[in-house]
């Protein structure tokens, strides 16, 4: 019990720090003189990295805590942490805090190279980059009238008609009552429970074979132990998907295809035989779904 609460206390101050580290660098005063903003190099990212243990929970949660922040990371640090680290992590073994990094990250990256287009990363707010879409399961903090402070999670996002007020509905914790506000200056209150975000909301891909990081993402659909993380990956893969050429999904279809070709061969007494199984099964009928309702659609339209 003493160490327990020995390393909850420890894992507490840790954090407690690296919030304090991520407020500064948001909130970084501008060199009146030089008009210079301070962001992390790639060799500051290293360090971090190497201090915090590498792929950790807690080291996984403040880089795409940093990311959604914006201002933290340049093009070229985004980059660099996505590359070397990001995309080298065990598709197998990778939590939630670890896929939601790799999607906010995967967002920024391929946004910075011009390969596609997306909504819910492009706000302008200081300390906050993410915006519409990418609010939705976030856990906010509110003052209310009764000058108390209440927590909550945002549930829906319904962008205004005008486009001019961003409405969004917040599920209280206290209350367990639904509302809709205008989140326009919304302060995000990060904790443990801010896992099952939204990262993005595609609206082009642009150069479809310039998209960086689609091999991971293929790794973790098929490998992923996190039932939660597996099912993610699959929506995110699809979602892609959908924007793709045909060409690309016949891709994804030989690569199934292989993989049950390769599942069949192998082994059944092996260790991660049932779990690789499971998620080709969950993938390949998900695929199949949309494929079929594409088909559907185009001839829909044909006839039409």
């Amino acid at each position: 019990t003493h160490t327990h609460t020995h390393t909850h206390v420890f894992t507490q101050e840790l954090w407690t720090r690296l919030s304090q580290l991520r407020y500064l660098l948001e909130n970084s005063s501008v060199d009146e003189e030089e008009l210079k903003v301070v962001r992390l190099e790639p060799l500051q990212v290293d360090q971090l990295w190497e201090a915090l243990s590498g792929s950790t929970e807690c080291c996984l949660r403040w880089l795409r805590l940093a990311a959604d922040s914006g201002g933290i990371f340049d093009e070229n640090t985004q980059a660099h942490v996505f590359a070397k680290y990001i995309c080298k992590m065990d598709p197998a073994a990778v939590g939630l805090h670890g896929f939601n990094c790799f999607q906010a990250l995967f967002a920024d990256v391929n946004s910075a190279c011009l390969a596609w287009q997306i909504n819910g990363r492009n706000g302008k707010k200081s300390g906050c980059k993410i915006n519409g879409p990418a609010f939705v399961g976030r856990r906010v903090r509110v003052l209310w009238k009764d000058e108390k402070m209440h927590d909550g999670t945002i549930c829906r996002y319904a962008p205004s008609v005008d486009n001019m007020v961003r409405n969004h509905t917040v599920l209280w914790d206290d209350t367990g009552k639904k509302d809709t506000h205008d989140w326009t200056d919304l302060h995000l209150l990060e904790d443990e429970l801010s896992i099952n975000v939204v990262a993005y909301e595609i609206v082009h891909i642009e150069k479809p074979d310039a998209l960086k990081g689609l091999e991971f993402l293929w790794d973790v659909c098929l490998l992923a132990k996190d039932d939660t993380v597996a099912t993610k990956a699959h929506a995110m893969m699809l979602d892609i998907t959908r924007y793709m050429p045909d060409a690309f999904q016949q891709v994804v279809l030989e690569q199934l295809n292989e993989m049950h070709k390769t599942l069949r061969d192998a082994p059944v007494d092996s260790d991660d035989f049932e779990d690789r199984a499971l998620r080709v099964q969950k993938f390949t009928w998900k695929f199949v779904t949309l494929r079929l309702l594409s088909h559907f659609k185009l001839a829909s339209v044909s006839v039409l």
